[in-house]
């Protein structure tokens, strides 16, 4: 799935040229590398310029991964319009998750292949409903 999302997000970055990125995901106890580390060695190895992104490799979770960019995001002085690029099952979440920082979102639809439905929407519906209650 990250490598759909990586698609996405090229494609997205080639035809937004003044877009910065933050690429957010930490490093699993089973992953050489951070989530971020490998988002970025993939966009750089096809041209994207290191000036564009900004890694974030300390979040294990959705929230986390908003809550840590949110906060690069101010410390930087960035725009509050974001766009989040991900699998089409948890745009909802995501989105929830942004909105509660106060982010305007727009989501960048990574395709996902349909025998990944079944698990990761049951686990989008219990996160969406957390989200309304936390």
């Amino acid at each position: 799935m990250l490598s759909e999302r990586l698609k996405s997000a090229l494609e997205y970055l080639n035809e937004h040229e003044e877009t910065v990125c933050i690429l957010s995901g930490g490093q699993g106890a089973d992953e050489a590398i951070s989530e971020a580390q490998c988002m970025y060695d993939y966009l750089i190895d096809n041209g994207i310029s290191k000036e564009r992104l900004i890694m974030e490799d300390k979040s294990t979770s959705t929230i986390e991964n908003l809550e840590y960019s949110y906060a690069i995001i101010e410390e930087r002085g960035l725009e509050h319009r974001i766009a989040i690029v991900t699998n089409e099952f948890h745009e909802c979440r995501a989105s929830l998750v942004a909105e509660k920082l106060g982010l305007e979102c727009y989501s960048v639809s990574a395709h996902t292949h349909w025998w990944f439905y079944p698990t990761y929407l049951v686990r989008e519906w219990f996160g969406v409903i957390y989200e309304y209650c936390r």
